[in-house]
């Protein structure tokens, strides 16, 4: 799909609200932000992104639970850089 922008930079500025990110399908960050700034009534939730389009779940079932659920809220939240030790 085409976003009409002539520099891929607009685009992050389009679905995080920033410049400052790295679009990774491994594990992302700033998910609150791109939910917010989907069309109004959307089914898409930061939880199904995280479950479903990047390579948590693989990585969660050998991870510490608490350690699981701080890497759900970096995920969510923009944080610049997400350490698994």
């Amino acid at each position: 799909m085409r976003s009409g922008n002539i520099k891929e930079i607009h685009n992050f500025e389009d679905l995080f609200g920033t410049r400052n990110c790295i679009a990774t399908m491994e594990l992302p960050t700033q998910l609150d932000a791109l939910i917010q700034n989907m069309p109004a009534n959307s089914k898409y939730t930061a939880e199904y992104f995280i479950y479903k389009h990047t390579l948590f779940p693989f990585l969660a079932a050998f991870i510490q639970e608490g350690r699981v659920n701080k890497i759900i809220k970096t995920m969510r939240k923009m944080v610049k850089v997400l350490f698994l030790t």
